[in-house]
């Protein structure tokens, strides 16, 4: 939360992706936890969350926020 207000920006968000395990852990600033939880459509998402499956930025991770964040 400290440098998403420190930097004025909307969100933050980090995925550290685990290529053995075929998937991304997700940690976020709160103001970003709605976006991902409908990005994503896991309405359970909390930090830390294993996103199976979810391993491309460009092809998984980015156009569903980016869809979310244009709504």
């Amino acid at each position: 939360n400290n440098v998403a207000e420190g930097n004025n920006y909307y969100l933050v968000a980090l995925f550290i992706t685990d290529i053995l395990k075929r998937g991304s852990y997700v940690l976020y600033s709160s103001r970003a936890e709605e976006v991902l939880r409908k990005a994503f459509k896991n309405p359970n998402l909390t930090q830390g969350t294993f996103l199976k499956g979810i391993i491309s930025r460009k092809q998984q991770i980015l156009p569903g926020i980016m869809i979310e964040i244009e709504e």
